[in-house]
């Protein structure tokens, strides 16, 4: 029987939790499937393309002391702090394969999920652009994917409450955005949405989601979330 990994990392340095999702996928190929929950403390994260200048405002950030990280997969760069939930689901080729036999494009597959696994609670996410998650017309969520040949990283926020000074503070209204959209119209929060859901609670969902569908597709697993990772 194939075992579902359910990872809370302890960490809250985000240098410490990229490095051990990066692990995660380069050891995938002859492993069970993942998943990871993490908070980091204040930090910047950008895409693995962007263009720091573009995406940043450096010298706030810098003078904040605040770091300024790369993860491994694509998207923008985003704040996080210990109101962000970060999660990553890890798969082999073969696994990834078997849950999505239509081949379904990465983001869109895993995003699909995603939005399952908050319906039950009664959030009704929407997905938005090519990578984003929406709640009530605005982004409260966003994901990204690596794939390598050990395997595919599909990870992603969920915000449960936004600090807009910081925003403002530290990211400029993207390349990729009109201006008028600033993070204010642009960013919501399940909080500033009225929604008041434990972190625990939404692990527990997006678990149960996940294994139910890896037992759909004949991914036979063994939950186990109470295990944890550094």
């Amino acid at each position: 029987m194939t075992t579902l990994h359910v990872l809370a990392f302890r960490s809250d340095k985000p240098e410490q939790n990229l490095a051990r999702e990066e692990q995660l996928l380069n050891q995938a190929e002859d492993k069970s499937p993942a998943l990871c929950f993490y908070v980091n403390r204040p930090c910047v994260v950008l895409g693995r393309n962007n263009r720091e200048e573009q995406w940043v405002h450096i010298d706030a950030l810098r003078a904040s002391g605040i770091p300024l990280l790369r993860r491994i997969s694509g998207g923008g760069a985003v704040y996080h702090d210990a109101r962000t939930l970060n999660y990553g689901i890890v798969l082999s080729q073969k696994h990834y394969s078997l849950l999505n036999h239509r081949r379904t494009h990465i983001i869109r597959f895993f995003r699909q999920l995603m939005i399952a696994a908050m319906a039950p609670a009664g959030i009704e996410l929407v997905p938005a652009r090519q990578s984003d998650l929406n709640l009530n017309g605005r982004k409260v969520g966003g994901c990204a994917a690596a794939i390598r040949r050990s395997g595919v990283l599909f990870h992603g926020t969920l915000l449960f409450s936004v600090d807009y000074d910081a925003y403002e503070r530290f990211l400029p209204v993207p390349p990729n955005r009109p201006p008028q959209l600033t993070h204010r119209r642009f960013v919501t929060s399940l909080e500033q949405e009225g929604i008041h859901l434990g972190m625990h609670e939404v692990q527990g969902l997006l678990t149960v989601s996940l294994a139910t569908k890896l037992q759909q597709k004949q991914v036979p697993i063994g939950a186990q979330p109470g295990s944890s990772g550094r």
